[in-house]
């Protein structure tokens, strides 16, 4: 696997499954708990088939990130370049951001009716309503976590959650599906 480090191409290769490989690195819990972010980059051999053949770190960032950049390389799928219309191996740097994960953040906060019954008995406390978070911010599932013991506040409680909107949480940058916790006071106010 002699290859310069420049071949000349008429057709440079395309990666087909960045996104897919991007959303899947492992991001190494060492780096994670102390706050490494960054970029790792890479130069990748694509071979004539269009698979990688071989990784090296040109711009390192930390071992653990370094590591995990590498592994994930070897999956990255290439339409291969081409030179006179024939498959040419070719070295392609490649960059791996690193960047802690983002919690979703509330962006709508609805707050719940206070029931009639509720008020009647003089009903106070917080119900905590555990909801799952899409990428486009939307609630996709909500349950009661911990009641007070009023059933009517904790059904108002849900409805209102599912009407809740978020900034949704990322890994690596990108949107993902993530949970959180809304406590609801009652009476609201």
């Amino acid at each position: 696997l002699n290859v310069p480090d420049f071949v000349p191409y008429e057709v440079a290769p395309q990666v087909l499954n960045l996104q897919e490989v991007e959303k899947t690195v492992e991001y190494p819990e060492i780096a994670k708990k102390a706050g490494i972010e960054g970029v790792v980059y890479l130069k990748v051999l694509v071979w004539t088939d269009g698979t990688v053949k071989r990784v090296k770190v040109i711009k390192p960032l930390y071992d653990a990130l370094d590591n995990a950049a590498v592994k994930s390389a070897y999956r990255l799928k290439f339409k291969p370049a081409l030179q006179r219309d024939k498959p040419v191996a070719v070295w392609v740097a490649i960059p791996f951001r690193f960047s802690s994960p983002t919690s979703p953040r509330v962006k709508k906060l609805v707050v719940p009716n206070y029931p009639e019954a509720a008020k009647i008995v003089g009903a106070k406390g917080r119900v905590y309503v555990g909801v799952t978070v899409g990428t486009n911010g939307k609630v996709t599932k909500a349950i009661v976590l911990k009641s007070f013991g009023n059933l009517a506040c904790d059904a108002n409680a849900l409805k209102a959650a599912k009407k809740c909107t978020f900034e949704p949480g990322t890994i690596n940058g990108e949107p993902a599906v993530m949970t959180a916790v809304i406590p609801f006071n009652f009476p609201p106010y």
